[in-house]
C-alpha cells in the first residue's frame, strides 16, 4: 500500500479512483464495510482503491483543551490495518488550523474533484466534514448529480442488540473494561504496544516476574487484572496483566505490567504488543504480601485454563 503524507505528493497513478474518507480510529467493523465496498468497486472497474484520513485527529486540533485525548489506534497501527484491508493507497492529510478553515464545498471541489479526480466516493451515513462540519451527504449528492463522481452511502453497521459500531462506542467499552464488547465491534482484540522498562522488581522477588510496559496509548481499560495475549519477538503467549497502582505496596502511579506464561527471557528494552481478552478482577489492596502472592497464583491459573480465541479472526464475528 502506498502511503502519501500530503496533498502535494499525490501521484497521478492514484487519481481517478475509488475513495472513502474518515478518521478511521480503530479501523473497526464499520470502517471495514466501507473499505470492502471501495475495494470491490475498484476491483470491478480496475481502479485504484484509496482511503483518505487526517493526522492528527481533527478533534485534537479543534479542541486542544481536551485532555487526555483517547485514540484506539496510532497512525502506524492505522496504516497497517488499512493495508490489511486491501487498499491501494492511503492519503494522510496533515490537519491544522489552516486546513480546518477550508469550507466543505472547497474541500470537495479542490481536493476530491480537482486534485484526486475521483470516479467513486463511498461514505458512511453520518459522515460530516469541512468547516463547522457543514459538509454532509446532501452536499456530496449535489456534486454526484452534477456527475463529478458517483456516490454510495452505507448505513450504520450494527452488532447484536442493534448496537451501532462506532469509534466512540468502542472507546467507552474499553474504558468500562468491557473487552468482549470492544472485541466484537473492532473485529479483533484491543491492543497496546510499548517498550519493556525496568520497574521496582517486586514481581521477581515474589516469584512472578512481570514485564513493565510503557504504553503507546493513553486509552487503557480500568485498573484491574486482565487475561491477555503478549507478542514478543514474533511469538505469542498468554499473559496475566495488571493495570493499577500496586496498592499493597503503597504505589501512587499507574503501571502496566504483565506476567507472561511459559516465558522467562530477558526482554528489557524490547517492544511487545498486548491484546486484551477479558477482565478477571478489580484491583485490590491485600493485607499481606503472602495474600497477594496467593491471588496472583489464582489469576495466572485462571488465564492458563481459560479458553481464549487464538487468532484475530476466531470467534470474533458476533
Amino acid at each position: 500500500m502506498l502511503v502519501i503524507r500530503s496533498l502535494a505528493e499525490v501521484p497521478p497513478a492514484i487519481c481517478g479512483g475509488v475513495a472513502t474518507i474518515g478518521n478511521f480510529d480503530g479501523v473497526h467493523r464499520g470502517h471495514h464495510a466501507l473499505l470492502e465496498r471501495v475495494r470491490k468497486i475498484a476491483t470491478q472497474q480496475n481502479l485504484p482503491a484509496l482511503a483518505i484520513t487526517f493526522e492528527p485527529h481533527p478533534k485534537s486540533v479543534l479542541n486542544p483543551q481536551r485532555h487526555p485525548f483517547y485514540l484506539l489506534t496510532t497512525l502506524e497501527e492505522k496504516i497497517s490495518l488499512l493495508q490489511e484491508a486491501g487498499i491501494t493507497a492511503l492519503l494522510v492529510i496533515p490537519f491544522d488550523e489552516s486546513f480546518a478553515a477550508m469550507t466543505a464545498t472547497g474541500f470537495v471541489e479542490e481536493v476530491l474533484v480537482r486534485q484526486l479526480a475521483l470516479r467513486h466516493l463511498v461514505i458512511g451515513h453520518d459522515y460530516a466534514f469541512g468547516r463547522n462540519k457543514s459538509g454532509n451527504e446532501e452536499l456530496l449528492r449535489r456534486f454526484a448529480n452534477q456527475q463529478a463522481f458517483e456516490l454510495q452511502v452505507l448505513g450504520a453497521h450494527k452488532i447484536a442488540a442493534g448496537i451501532v459500531v462506532s469509534s466512540s462506542t468502542i472507546r467507552q467499552a474499553v474504558m468500562d473494561g468491557d473487552l468482549p464488547q470492544a472485541t466484537t465491534m473492532l473485529g479483533r482484540f484491543y491492543s497496546v504496544s510499548g517498550e519493556v522498562i525496568r520497574g521496582e522488581g517486586r514481581g521477581r522477588q515474589i516469584g512472578f516476574p512481570t514485564a513493565n510496559i510503557s504504553s503507546n496509548k493513553l486509552l487503557l481499560p480500568p485498573r484491574g487484572v486482565y487475561a491477555t495475549f503478549v507478542t514478543v519477538n514474533g511469538a505469542r503467549f498468554k499473559g496475566a496483566l495488571n493495570i493499577g497502582l500496586n496498592p499493597t505496596f503503597g504505589g501512587t502511579s499507574t503501571s502496566v505490567e504483565v506476567f507472561i506464561l511459559d516465558f522467562n527471557d530477558d526482554i528489557y528494552g524490547s517492544k511487545v504488543q498486548v491484546e486484551f481478552i477479558k477482565r478477571i478482577r478489580n484491583e485490590k489492596a491485600f493485607s499481606s504480601v503472602a495474600d497477594l502472592v496467593k491471588q496472583i497464583a489464582l489469576d495466572v491459573s485462571a488465564v492458563k485454563n481459560m479458553v481464549m480465541p487464538y487468532s484475530h479472526g476466531e470467534n470474533l464475528a458476533e
